[in-house]
């Protein structure tokens, strides 16, 4: 089982803020000098000066500070809530199951997530009223963190969220589940915003209580070949993307040819040149105007699936 060490979550020790006054002192020679040294770096050569001080930003300061949107939560039994963003719409529901709320490791949480990660899914409503008159439901599940609960907790909760929206009206083909992260070769070290060290020590923590014949419901590549067989029964359309620069990109690459062996449904990729974990979110972390290829590729997509 895992391991929890004693203390208060979120408690600092002295090494803590050792750290922190070192991250603070070092923090703008990062940022000078990755502007500095942008154009002779291949993947950001086609970013703005916004998204290369953005990048560096989100990945050397421990913790941004912003206004939350208006938000409605809802208890879902089973221990989990449903964060929605906005009002609460039913006609059509993207359920969003976010990786970051997985883990509380080392009694240092992992926030909710932040009013710039939740901008992007504002900005999907929003596109979608203007266009197409959808009033899309934005659902985030809050899933109960390891190590205070370990597997299968969270594939429950993920189970018991879709039921409850279900019993709540919404018909199952017009519910559209989105997530992000999965397991990595941590490959792209130096590009990619979050630390190969990290990504381990997440990992291990999770994958601590599962056991190896059930690794296929945490980590997707590692499931039988047959294991999606007939998806396409109740899965219409599946869309797969990755940053060419993310630590997770050759597992998501395997995943892809992986899933193509026996879904038949309606299934595309999209490889983002220069693009790193999480990389649309950045674009409103810096409140940038030109956005990546694919924000409206996502908005697009699910437009063709609501009309």
């Amino acid at each position: 089982m895992t391991s929890i060490v004693p203390g208060k979550y979120g408690d600092m020790g002295s090494l803590d803020g050792v750290e922190i006054a070192f991250q603070i002192v070092k923090f703008p020679i990062i940022l000078v000098s990755s502007l500095i040294f942008s154009p002779l770096v291949w993947y950001n050569k086609h970013k703005t000066w916004r998204r290369v001080l953005g990048h560096q930003a989100f990945r050397w300061a421990a913790r941004l500070k912003d206004s939350q949107p208006q938000t409605v939560e809802e208890d879902i039994g089973s221990n989990a809530r449903l964060l929605w963003l906005g009002s609460k719409q039913t006609d059509h529901v993207l359920l969003y199951l976010h990786a970051y709320l997985y883990v509380l490791v080392n009694r240092r949480s992992i926030p909710r997530p932040s009013h710039r990660r939740v901008v992007l899914f504002l900005h999907v409503q929003e596109q979608l009223k203007a266009r197409s008159n959808i009033d899309l439901g934005m659902a985030i599940l809050t899933y109960t963190l390891t190590p205070e609960a370990a597997f299968p907790t969270p594939l429950r909760q993920s189970v018991a969220a879709i039921n409850y929206l279900t019993s709540q009206g919404v018909k199952p083909e017009n519910i559209d589940l989105a997530g992000d992260s999965s397991e990595s070769t941590l490959k792209h070290a130096n590009s990619d915003i979050i630390p190969p060290k990290n990504l381990r020590e997440w990992g291990g923590y999770v994958l601590a209580d599962v056991p190896v014949n059930q690794r296929g419901y945490v980590e997707a590549l590692k499931a039988p070949d047959d294991w999606f067989k007939n998806m396409d029964g109740v899965v219409d359309r599946n869309p797969i993307t990755a940053g060419s620069q993310e630590c997770l990109r050759d597992d998501i690459l395997a995943f892809n040819e992986k899933l193509k062996k026996t879904y038949k449904g309606k299934s595309s990729f999209v490889l983002q040149r220069g693009g790193v974990h999480d990389d649309i979110f950045l674009d409103f972390l810096v409140n940038e105007t030109k956005l990546g290829e694919l924000t409206p590729m996502i908005i697009e997509w699910l437009a063709a699936g609501y009309e």
